[in-house]
């Protein structure tokens, strides 16, 4: 059970080889972005619990929810606004330590960002994807590959 450096360690552990795997998709800003979204990943299940994950998330969340206030869309604000009150919630290791639930939020954001924006759906898909990965290192760091991958749907 690692904390929080072993979990970021374990971002970088996986991040490293997807950027070098691809480096001919990705730009050099992108690619910076896509390693922080995996280090953002590695902590991410934690945000349920009294965590560096979790402190990150609210200082990311709030200014976000703004913006979505600024720009009027209020829909998106609402979601985004009951997403983030979902840790408060939740017992530790319970639905943010399960594979759907990490996988679920980028995807769907990816989804939304394809109808509202498509000519993002590119570097969006990406950073998702990267957020994905550092999240599911963080599960393989706290349960090992087999409890990670088996039943945990």
């Amino acid at each position: 059970m690692p904390g929080y450096k072993g979990h970021l360690a374990g971002g970088v552990v996986v991040a490293a080889p997807m950027l070098y795997l691809l480096r001919s998709y990705l730009s050099p800003v992108l690619a910076a972005l896509c390693f922080g979204f995996a280090l953002a990943g590695s902590l991410f299940p934690d945000v349920d619990t009294n965590s560096k994950g979790q402190k990150w998330f609210y200082r990311l969340t709030i200014p976000f929810l703004v913006f979505l206030l600024i720009i009027k869309r209020f829909s998106l604000f609402v979601l985004f606004s009951f997403l983030a009150f979902v840790p408060l919630v939740v017992n530790h290791r319970g639905v943010f330590h399960r594979l759907w639930f990490i996988m679920l939020p980028p995807f769907g954001i990816v989804a939304v960002c394809a109808w509202y924006w498509p000519s993002w759906f590119h570097d969006v898909f990406f950073t998702a994807l990267f957020f994905v990965v550092g999240a599911v290192s963080h599960l393989i760091l706290d349960f090992g590959i087999r409890r990670t991958f088996k039943f945990r749907w």
